[in-house]
C-alpha cells in the first residue's frame, strides 16, 4: 500500500490527479505546536475523504518540551480532527523531530530521551483514550538516542529509513523517500509503504463500502496495493450473500 503524508508544504494539491495514480492512502498534516491549524489541513482532509481514498491517517507535528505541552497538543488535535474520526484508520501521529528540539532549546530547554519517550506517551495516550488508533513518527538516529520504543509497543510505529531497502523492525508504516513524485503535487513528497497488511476481509468490506471504484478502476487499484484480485473479490461476493 503506496501511502503519501503532505501539508502545506506542497501547496494546492490536485487531488483527482493523485486519485489517478498508485497512491493508496493519504497522511495530512493537522497542524502543529500549541493549536497551530495546518493552513491546508481542512481542505486536504476533505478533499482526500470526498475523493474516496480507500486509508486516511493525520498527524500533529510537535513543538512540546513538557508533558503538559503534549497534553494541550493531543487536545488541540482532537478538537480539530473530531469531524474526520470514522475515517482515520491509518492513525493520528505524534511527530517530535529536531526542529522540535531546536525550538525547545531556542526556549532554554533541553529536553533528555526519558522526557521525549513521556512527551510520546502522553500523546498517543490522551488519543486512545479518546477513540482514535494513535502511533509515532521517528527515524533511526530518534530510535537509538531519543526515544525509547520498548515504551511505545502498544501504538503505531511511523518509521522513517531513506538510507536502507530494510524493512524497519515491527513498523506499521515505514517512510522510504521525501523526494517522491506524484502526479497531481508540485515537486517532491514523503512516500510511504504500510507494512501491516489489512486482512482480505477488511478490503472486501472497503470494496463494499465503495472506496477502491468499480471494474478495472478496482481491478487496477487492487493489484497496485499488492492484493490479490480474485481472492479480494471472492470475499466481497461472500460477505454479500
Amino acid at each position: 500500500m503506496k501511502i503519501i503524508d503532505v501539508s502545506h508544504h506542497q501547496g494546492k494539491i490536485d487531488w483527482n490527479k493523485v486519485r489517478q495514480t498508485d497512491v493508496g492512502g493519504v497522511i495530512v498534516r493537522a497542524g502543529y505546536g500549541n493549536g497551530n491549524i495546518d493552513r491546508e489541513f481542512k481542505r486536504n482532509i476533505k478533499e482526500v475523504i470526498d475523493f474516496g481514498f480507500a486509508h486516511v491517517g493525520v498527524y500533529w507535528f510537535s513543538y512540546a518540551f513538557t508533558t503538559n505541552m503534549a497534553l494541550n497538543e493531543a487536545l488541540e488535535c482532537i478538537k480539530l480532527i473530531e469531524p474526520y474520526k470514522d475515517r482515520l484508520d491509518l492513525g493520528v501521529y505524534f511527530d517530535w523531530e529536531y526542529d522540535s528540539m531546536k525550538y525547545a532549546k531556542k526556549m532554554g530547554a533541553n529536553p533528555d530521551r526519558n522526557l521525549i519517550t513521556c512527551m510520546n506517551i502522553m500523546f498517543c495516550n490522551v488519543l486512545e483514550n479518546n477513540g482514535y488508533k494513535a502511533g509515532y513518527y521517528l527515524n533511526e538516529d530518534y530510535q537509538k538516542n531519543y526515544i525509547n520504543t520498548d515504551l511505545l509497543t502498544q501504538w503505531r510505529k511511523w518509521y522513517a529509513r531513506y538510507s536502507s531497502k530494510a524493512k524497519p523492525v515491527n513498523a506499521y508504516i515505514h517512510q522510504y523517500t521525501s523526494t517522491g513524485k506524484v502526479n497531481g503535487i508540485t515537486g517532491n513528497v514523503d512516500i510511504n509503504k504500510l507494512l501491516a497488511p489489512m486482512s482480505i476481509r477488511d478490503i472486501a468490506l472497503e470494496v463494499i463500502d465503495g472506496k477502491w471504484g468499480n471494474g478495472v478502476t478496482r481491478k487496477n487499484k487492487l493489484e497496485s496495493a499488492g492484493y490479490n484480485y480474485r481472492e479480494v473479490q471472492n470475499m466481497v461476493n461472500f460477505l454479500l450473500k
